[in-house]
């Protein structure tokens, strides 16, 4: 190996659909999916740390967020559901978070990762998760947000 003190990390490679889920406060919220059906045949189906962070980027212009309920069925959104709320239970997560799964060869949802400090920019997972669920702005997400904080430190004047 050319690096034998590094550790390394070998995982299968899901082809399937990727989709997202969001926890804000007690709500669960979700699932989208990750649409690539405008991206080039050359480019990787994956989400790029330029995607997340390069809104200018050929990524970022091709690849969408959408609903996908409509995609799954009912016993897919109740596991996507349930793998979510116990995530959410054995790790603790408080105020917010969104948890990414995607489908292996054999059809089944696994989860990728869990983002505990996920981002709040007006175009990220979370934002769109939110907009699709309410109907409601990034504005409305970020108060949302600080709500739910601040209710769990019994310092909230309205409720999440």
């Amino acid at each position: 190996s050319v690096y034998p003190e590094q550790p390394l990390i070998v995982q299968e490679f899901m082809p399937g659909l990727e989709v997202s889920m969001a926890i804000l406060g007690t709500k669960i919220m979700g699932p989208v999916y990750v649409d690539y059906s405008d991206s080039p045949p050359s480019m990787a189906r994956v989400l790029s740390s330029e995607y997340k962070t390069n809104l200018a980027s050929r990524e970022s212009r091709t690849i969408k967020l959408k609903p996908a309920g409509r995609l799954l069925s009912a016993d897919n959104l109740e596991y996507l559901h349930n793998v979510t709320v116990r995530i959410r239970d054995v790790l603790g997560i408080r105020d917010y978070a969104t948890i990414d799964f995607r489908m292996n060869a054999r059809g089944e949802f696994c989860v990728l990762d869990v983002n505990n400090n996920c981002s709040l920019d007006p175009d990220g997972v979370l934002s769109d998760l939110y907009r699709f669920e309410t109907g409601r702005t990034w504005h409305d997400l970020i108060r949302t947000v600080s709500v739910v904080f601040l209710s769990r430190l019994g310092l909230a004047k309205d409720e999440p």
